[in-house]
C-alpha cells in the first residue's frame, strides 16, 4: 500500500509539472500572438505565404499547448481514482 501511494504521489506530481509547463508556454504563445509586430512583415515586404506560415505555426503551437493543459488536468483529476484497486491488468500488444 505504501509503494502504491508513493507511485501515485510521483505520478500526480509529474502530471502537475507538465500542466505547469504547458500553461506557462501557452501564456507565452498567447502573448506572442497579441504582441507580435505584424506590421513589421508588411514593412519588410515579406511574402504572404511566409506571413501565413508564421501565424499558422504560432496558432498551432498555442492550440497544442492548450490541449496539453486540458489533458494534464483531466489526467490529474481522473488518474488517481483509476489507480486504486487490487487487480492488476496486463496489456499485451
Amino acid at each position: 500500500v505504501t509503494l502504491r501511494e508513493k507511485e501515485l504521489n510521483f505520478y500526480s506530481s509529474n502530471i502537475a509539472a507538465v500542466q505547469t509547463m504547458a500553461t506557462l508556454l501557452a501564456g507565452f504563445a498567447f502573448t506572442g500572438i497579441i504582441e507580435a509586430p505584424w506590421d513589421f512583415f508588411q514593412d519588410m515586404n515579406v511574402p504572404y505565404p511566409v506571413r501565413a506560415l508564421c501565424v499558422i505555426s504560432t496558432l498551432l503551437g498555442m492550440i497544442f499547448e492548450i490541449l496539453a493543459i486540458v489533458k494534464s488536468v483531466q489526467i490529474s483529476i481522473l488518474g488517481p481514482g483509476r489507480a486504486g484497486g487490487d487487480t492488476v491488468t496486463v496489456v499485451t500488444h
